[in-house]
């Protein structure tokens, strides 16, 4: 499993974003079956941070629920090829930590 490409693992297709979306839209897309996060992408298909459902409940909780999720997305994002060892990637992840 370790030495597979990360293509083998990964969802597919992962649902995108624009950073203007509001929380209950956010939320109403990370209710859908196999969803377990958002990429934030900008006009130019860039992927500027990532949004999950523990996300969205931390800022609701926090400050309600009127803001855009840009203003909260962890960012930066870390990206890899599909092509990439699941081996590779799990090492990029540690470093970035």
């Amino acid at each position: 499993m370790i030495d597979v490409p990360v293509s083998s693992v990964m969802t597919k297709p992962t649902p995108s974003v624009p950073p203007e979306t509001s929380i209950v839209e956010a939320a109403s897309r990370l209710r859908q079956p196999n969803t377990p996060a958002l990429v934030v992408c900008n006009t130019e298909k860039t992927i500027i941070g990532v949004v999950t459902e523990s996300d969205i409940v931390a800022v609701v909780a926090e400050c309600g629920g009127d803001r855009s999720i840009e203003s909260f997305m962890s960012r930066p994002v870390m990206t890899t090829t599909p092509s990439t060892p699941v081996r590779r990637a799990a090492d990029q992840m540690r470093e970035a930590e």
